[in-house]
């Protein structure tokens, strides 16, 4: 806070008498009570300065004060916070589920999409395998714009739109499919320098209104399964998403702009809130009536899968 000015008492002190005035010693009398009355405002103005002085020190102290405590529960904060990364750290070293959840998420949660897309996910990690599995929305098919672009007529003043052909949109639509997926496997594994992750499998879902019934649906489009090492030798900048998940023997709907549903390598059991492997499923149900209902495709991911797992 400002210190107030100190009064003087040059400031309170009245004239002298000067010239006849005062050799004659005219005016003297009035000038003495002048003189009494200054000294007593010269006192009140020490004694306005005093008390707002004090006032100054005593609020000075409190904002030290209070400085002070802030100061320390600051510290007291950022060494809480400090150490509950240090142990939140040492789980995920140790490969704790939860917190290997917690940071995946918190990877894909400031992962910036552009606007209309699909920001949600799960998350499961398994400590026995070093596996995760992710659980992401996809974009929905009106992402892809309807419009190629749009030609101004100038003799008609109109704009006209140039639509983009349906095999193009589904084109592009599969493409947008393909690199969110990578781009989801690839933050997984870039965020995971301790290498805690030895593979991902993602189940890519689009939620829509199933137009049949009316009802809200989320289709599978796109599911894979890829080790650390085997993701690591693609070079993503290169490749072209669709073939790169062909190349992963990944599971893409045939129809993914027709919203057209294919079967999750590994799907999360609601119920329980835990990870059912579609091996496991097929072991426990009976193969014979299951594999007979799988496409060719899925039986050849399904067969791949399994000797993956074996082989670790």
């Amino acid at each position: 806070m400002e210190r107030s000015t100190e009064p003087v008492t040059a400031e309170f002190a009245p004239p002298e008498p000067g010239g006849l005035a005062a050799v004659l010693g005219l005016g003297r009398k009035r000038y003495e009570a002048e003189v009494a009355e200054a000294r007593v405002r010269f006192g009140e103005a020490q004694e306005r300065h005093r008390r707002a002085e004090e006032k100054r020190l005593a609020t000075l102290e409190r904002k030290r004060a209070e400085h002070r405590q802030a100061e320390a529960q600051a510290l007291d904060e950022v060494a809480a916070f400090n150490g509950k990364l240090d142990e939140e750290r040492e789980a995920y070293r140790a490969g704790e589920p939860a917190a290997v959840e917690a940071h995946l998420g918190a990877v894909l949660d400031v992962s910036e999409y552009p606007l209309g897309f699909a920001h949600e996910h799960r998350i499961a990690f398994r400590p026995a395998t070093g596996d995760v599995l992710v659980e992401i929305h996809l974009p929905p098919e009106a992402i892809v714009p309807t419009a190629r672009g749009y030609r101004y007529v100038k003799n008609r003043d109109e704009t006209t739109v140039l639509p983009r052909p349906e095999k193009e949109r589904k084109e592009i639509y599969a493409s947008v499919l393909a690199q969110v997926a990578l781009r989801t496997v690839h933050e997984v594994l870039a965020s995971d320098p301790d290498r805690i992750v030895n593979g991902v499998i993602l189940n890519g879902h689009v939620r829509t209104i199933d137009r049949a019934t009316g009802q809200e649906v989320s289709p599978c489009l796109v599911t894979l399964s890829a080790s650390r090492e085997e993701f690591g030798k693609l070079r993503l900048s290169q490749v072209d998403p669709a073939q790169c998940l062909r190349g992963l023997n990944a599971l893409v709907s045939p129809n993914p702009y027709d919203l057209e549903s294919i079967r999750p390598i590994v799907e999360f059991d609601l119920s329980k809130y835990r990870l059912m492997d579609s091996m496991d499923v097929v072991a426990g149900l009976g193969s014979r009536p299951v594999l007979v209902k799988l496409t060719p495709t899925e039986f050849e991911h399904l067969e791949h899968s399994g000797v993956q797992r074996r082989g670790r």
